[in-house]
């Protein structure tokens, strides 16, 4: 249930309202500090419209990664380039001065273009390029920025190692294709033919204001748009560059994956408004700077390898580690070795499967091609350095010879820390499609054969990962989209796999085996073991989280991703027994602002005697008696204990362990899994690095607040009585807790 905050309901009942106040609270964001963007979150939070609230929310997140780096210079250093910058620079003084000579003023955030008309053919016709006088000032500037670019290509365009590598785009009225993004200016790849998103290097975004150290939110906001397009769409990126014309002064912004730069590259035409005249020496330093980044390759300036050599193939160099070659250590600036990981037409990749990026933390790209002539698939994944690498976790789960995870063909580092976070590559097995979509395929023409094939996924997916669990692994991400599934239509063989094992947790990093793996792989098992300590809980996809993680558990048992098995299987049968009220939007599967909320909506719906199904989007008279069978045992087996329903219980107490009964669990486990469940189910804490071994039998005595209502629950349950109140209790939960900051988002 979605909470509008009071004075939002106010604004949107008048509109007029609405736009007087968002006018009268325009807010700055500080670029060195994150106090102006602190005090949003407070004080202007029901003064701005609902579309700006989320990214107000983004930008509140994102504030402290950002960081300003005064000189220029210094950030090339953290780039590795100050060499080939300072060489650059000794080679070209004083090369743009006649550029610069006859460039535009900037008085009162007003462009004023000089009449002279320059005779030389290098100097910019300013006068030309700006237009009447009527023209919008913004529009201005971008057009003699434009004839400041034209200026210095006829300048470069004849000189060794001096021209540059990209042309640009005005997109002030035209978006640029496959997005709705308009920037005034995007550089593209010349030997690029398309001109969409995925063929942008860089972005310009002007204003005609001054903002050396403040700088709108709205226009931050816009910044960060540019810089997530870029990232969603381009799988090599390894940083993103926003330049911004302020006015005469030009930044650079910088976007990493968990940290944020800005840097000055100085003015680029005459600013009247100046205490002091920066000349021509300062501005031809300036452009100079800025035709430096113009001149860089992809792979030196904001990609891991050669963007231009994508197609047909991808060829990555900086390859430094295998799992069975070990290549050299690779520096922090991400220096080429002499290892592809795919190259020539028989390991080409062909599509990028469409995936939400974030625009902070952890990332990975899916793209689906050949392999030798198999069908494969190369996961690309910007992993924290101080989180576990994927590679590591399938190598400790082949060496236990766990079945149910897909075949990798080929693996490695592309990059071993580059400002805290790494480049990990696999090239494994097609698996399929995921379980939800497969049971749309079988619906078409096969649908008899679903109840055998939703019970050979779960039996295989649950012994993948108590198996898993037994060697020391929690997945810790079962989801929809983690659940590949191949089914033979004709006979209705299932082949499970459980893929994308990057929140996975080792429990035992302090193993000497462990130890080892994390040398080969390059990481410290027991400092990536610890660092779990401080994170909080909610490490996976909220839609298919289990009840007690939803409410903050630190523990993970092997019985906590079963039950976000159970959940994967309650969303793909919507596919097949849709609900005609419910199927589209249920209730139990809405997404809320808080873990919280969620638990305490699935808790009461799951209370539900003879409506949870419905809850969850699924049409009980349609399902057959067998499957019907398997998920009322599910229920029963993740949500009440002896006879009596414990969902209130976990929502105040989320580490209640609850006794798991073999029999329940033989229902739809294999009956050596489930032995192996209840007699060596080790424990996943994110609070103790070192793991603890328990019994599940052993049962955590704790009191239930609710204990009345429980009990009421578990009779109306016995009676087949409807438990209504529950789901009422949860909206009640959901308007108290509307107001209060929610927790931080997955780990």
């Amino acid at each position: 249930m979605d909470i509008q905050p009071e004075s939002v309901a106010r604004s949107a009942a008048n509109p007029n309202s609405t736009r007087s106040e968002a006018r009268s609270s325009v807010k700055y964001v500080h670029s060195i500090t994150v106090a102006s963007l602190r005090s949003l979150q407070t004080n202007i939070e029901s003064s701005i419209p609902l579309d700006l609230l989320k990214r107000r929310r983004e930008l509140v997140d994102i504030a402290p990664k950002v960081t300003t780096v005064p000189y220029f210079g210094s950030f090339i250093e953290m780039l590795g380039l100050e060499k080939k910058y300072q060489k650059f620079v000794d080679s070209h003084t004083n090369l743009f001065n006649g550029v610069a000579k006859f460039a535009p003023s900037i008085v009162n955030g007003k462009v004023v273009v000089s009449d002279e008309v320059p005779t030389d053919g290098r100097r910019p016709n300013y006068v030309a390029a700006a237009g009447p006088v009527n023209t919008q000032q913004e529009k201005r500037l971008v057009n003699c920025f434009k004839e400041l670019l034209l200026a210095m290509n006829d300048i470069t365009m004849n000189l060794d190692g001096c021209k540059g590598h990209y042309k640009y785009i005005d997109c002030q009225t035209t978006a640029l294709a496959k997005s709705d993004h308009k920037p005034d200016l995007a550089f593209v790849h010349r030997e690029e033919f398309s001109r969409d998103i995925g063929a942008v290097h860089m972005i310009l975004e002007a204003k005609t204001g001054h903002y050396p150290d403040l700088l709108k939110w709205q226009d931050y906001g816009q910044i960060l748009d540019y810089s997530l397009a870029m990232w969603q769409t381009q799988v090599t990126r390894k940083f993103v560059p926003i330049l911004f014309l302020h006015g005469a002064s030009l930044s650079l912004f910088i976007f990493f994956r968990d940290m944020h730069l800005r840097t000055e590259l100085g003015e680029v035409f005459h600013n009247d408004c100046s205490e002091f005249d920066t000349g021509f020496e300062m501005m031809n330093k300036a452009l100079t700077s800025l035709h430096f980044l113009l001149a860089l390759s992809s792979s030196e300036f904001g990609h891991v390898c050669d963007f231009t050599a994508m197609p047909p193939f991808l060829c990555f160099a900086p390859c430094i580690a295998t799992a069975d070659t070990d290549i050299g250590m690779l520096n922090r600036h991400g220096k080429q070795a002499k290892t592809e990981v795919a190259s020539g037409p028989e390991e080409s990749v062909l599509a990028t499967i469409s995936a939400r990026v974030p625009l902070t933390g952890r990332v990975a790209y899916i793209v689906k091609g050949k392999f030798n002539g198999k069908d494969a698939v190369l996961k690309l994944s910007w992993t924290a350095t101080t989180r576990l690498p994927e590679n590591a976790i399938y190598e400790i789960l082949e060496r236990n010879g766990i079945k149910g995870i897909p075949k990798l063909f080929k693996n490695g580092l592309l990059v071993e820390d580059f400002y805290g976070y790494r480049l990990e590559f696999i090239i494994m097995e097609d698996c399929g499609p995921t379980f939800s979509n497969a049971l749309k395929q079988l619906n078409t023409g096969s649908k008899h054969l679903v109840p055998k094939v939703v019970g050979s996924v779960i039996r295989q997916v649950t012994s993948c990962l108590v198996n898993a669990f037994a060697a020391g692994i929690a997945h810790r991400d079962v989801s929809d989209g983690n659940a590949a599934v191949m089914i033979n239509f004709r006979t209705g063989a299932v082949n499970a796999r459980v893929i994308d094992w990057g929140y996975a947790k080792d429990m035992n990093c302090d193993s000497d085996e462990s130890k080892e793996t994390g040398r080969r792989w390059r990481y410290d098992s027991e400092k990536v073991g610890a660092a779990e300590k401080p994170h909080d809980p909610f490490t996976g996809t909220q839609k298919f989280m289990s009840a007690s993680t939803l409410f903050g558990s630190n523990y993970r048992f092997a019985i906590t991703d079963i039950e976000s098995m159970f959940y994967v299987v309650l969303n793909a049968l919507r596919s097949v027994y849709k609900h005609p009220d419910r199927g589209d939007d249920p209730e139990a599967f809405r997404f809320h602002n808080r873990y919280e909320t969620t638990g305490h909506i699935r808790v009461s719906c799951m209370a539900r005697e003879k409506l949870w199904l419905r809850d969850f989007g699924i049409n009980r008279e349609r399902v057959p008696p067998g499957l019907l069978n398997t998920l009322l045992t599910m229920r029963q087996m993740f949500f009440f204990d002896n006879g009596r329903y414990i969902g209130y219980e976990v929502s105040e107490e989320p580490e209640y362990k609850c006794t798991i009964d073999e029999k329940l669990a033989s229902v739809f486990m294999d009956p050596e899994i489930v032995k192996l469940l209840v007699e060596d189910n080790p424990v996943a804490s994110l609070a103790q690095p070192t793991p603890m071994r328990t019994s599940s039998h052993v049962k955590k005595h704790v009191k239930p607040l609710h204990a009345k209502r429980c009990k009421r629950t578990a009779s109306a349950g016995a009676s087949g009585r409807d438990t209504s109140k529950g789901l009422r209790s949860a909206r009640k939960k959901t308007r108290g807790a509307a107001s209060s900051q929610h927790k931080s988002g997955p780990a």
